[in-house]
């Protein structure tokens, strides 16, 4: 009875290990990509554009070294969330919540 619930046991913990991906180490985790993501955009807005894209006045370089991420390292995490759908849902997840942050930082609240 013991040997099977510990065989059980070591099935479960290996599947459960399986089923957690290692992120690569030069992958930038949800928050911080949230937290570039959202920086690019109000970027953008100043320079007058609603996309990250070649603008005038618009150099999205700068918003990235201000975070201390290459352009390298972004576009292989981008490519990193593109292999699976759900990076993504987690990851605009993690932008409404960076963006419901720094809104409740901006509008204080009234007593």
């Amino acid at each position: 009875m013991l040997l099977r619930l510990l065989s059980v046991a070591s099935l479960l913990a290996l599947l459960g290990s399986c089923s957690r991906e290692e992120r690569p180490k030069d992958v930038l985790d949800n928050a911080t990509f949230a937290k570039i993501y959202c920086a690019l955009g109000e970027a953008g807005k100043k320079a007058g554009t609603e996309s990250v894209g070649v603008v005038e006045g618009f150099n999205p370089d700068t918003t990235l070294l201000r975070f201390g991420v290459s352009k390298e390292q972004f576009e292989k995490t981008v490519r990193y969330y593109h292999e699976d759908l759900q990076r993504w849902r987690d990851f605009y997840s993690e932008v409404v919540m960076t963006q419901e942050g720094t809104r409740n930082k901006a509008v204080p609240r009234s007593r």
